[in-house]
């Protein structure tokens, strides 16, 4: 502290102090909050709830009159006028879409190394390597030949299409999938992710003017931030409604559903939160909410405790009714 004190220049600022875009702020925040808590909400409840869709209205409104007030600020915390450049605003929807990745591959990969593959959290969190080391990797790599070629489209493109290529195969991911190949589709998708680190700052920082500098770094880490945030959200939900629709499809063909009317994938529609019990109803497996046919129990897919099919061939022999026997 002493050396800063003495050697660290003062450097006196001829130009005025800006003032605060205090309605911009406020509106920014109103706008954004409500868009991340509306996300939150579908994680649990799935896209389908009302909370959902009722925040995410709350959202577009008040983002909506953030860009009124930003069109009118003198000094806008974000300037609109950023997004007519189109290295800019094409630069904000890849991170956004790059980073919404990153976050559910970050999130769940740990989550099928403990959960599937019953390893600890320490193994977990080394199993998770592969996918770093291609990550840091790229981001070094593609910041140097930036710098020594001048050209950054190729390292772009490149690093989006292996992430979509690394995403693409760990769709793939099975309980039996051998380490070592989900190991090179992680390095894969660290490959892809790497650039968007590096790179985009870069880009972003020589398509504005000095003055707008500032801004415009604080736009991509805003961007960067949401596309995370949105990313793992929507990936929980999704997650919820297939792993609840996988436990369900097993029952109902346990049940007696024949295995060609059920689809394999969770149908159209379908809320996670309107199904009870996917393991047995109140009674147990056949619990006595459940009707008669498991077909006309999960008709509107609301209470899914399905229950054998009545026998209509008549191949059994009737049973007899049982006699009390006095004490």
């Amino acid at each position: 502290m002493a050396v800063i004190w003495r050697l660290l220049p003062n450097i006196k600022h001829v130009e005025r102090a800006g003032k605060i875009d205090f309605p911009g702020v406020v509106t920014l925040t109103l706008g954004l909050v409500p868009l991340l808590i509306g996300f939150t909400v579908a994680e649990s409840a799935g896209f389908a709830d009302p909370y959902f869709w009722g925040w995410i209205a709350v959202s577009v409104v008040f983002l909506t009159a953030f860009v009124i007030v930003e069109r009118r600020s003198p000094e806008p915390v974000i300037p609109l006028r950023l997004f007519r450049n189109r290295t800019f605003s094409s630069s904000m929807l890849a991170i956004f879409f790059a980073t919404f990745g990153f976050g559910a591959v970050i999130i769940f990969l740990p989550l099928y190394f403990l959960i599937v593959q019953g390893v600890s959290y320490t193994d977990s969190g080394y199993r998770l390597l592969p996918f770093m080391f291609g990550l840091i990797l790229a981001s070094i790599a593609s910041g140097q030949l930036v710098a020594r070629t001048g050209r950054y489209k190729p390292f772009v493109l490149g690093g989006l299409v292996l992430l979509i290529i690394g995403m693409g195969l760990m769709t793939q991911l099975r309980a039996d999938t051998d380490g070592l190949v989900l190991a090179a589709w992680m390095f894969v998708a660290g490959l892809g992710v790497g650039p968007t680190f590096a790179v985009f700052t870069i880009i972003v920082q020589n398509a504005v003017d000095f003055k707008d500098l500032g801004a415009a770094t604080s736009d991509l880490t805003l961007f960067r931030q949401i596309g995370t945030t949105i990313g793992i959200a929507s990936a929980f939900a999704l997650f919820r409604i297939n792993f609840t629709w996988g436990l369900l499809h097993g029952q109902l063909i346990a049940a007696g559903a024949p295995a060609n009317f059920v689809p394999a994938t969770a149908p159209a529609g379908f809320d996670p939160a309107a199904v009870t019990n996917v393991s047995g109803g109140a009674g147990g497996p056949t619990g006595e909410r459940g009707g008669s046919d498991p077909t006309n129990t999960c008709r509107g897919l609301t209470n899914c405790e399905a229950t054998p099919r009545a026998n209509t061939d008549h191949t059994d022999p009737p049973r007899t009714p049982s006699r009390r026997v006095p004490r």
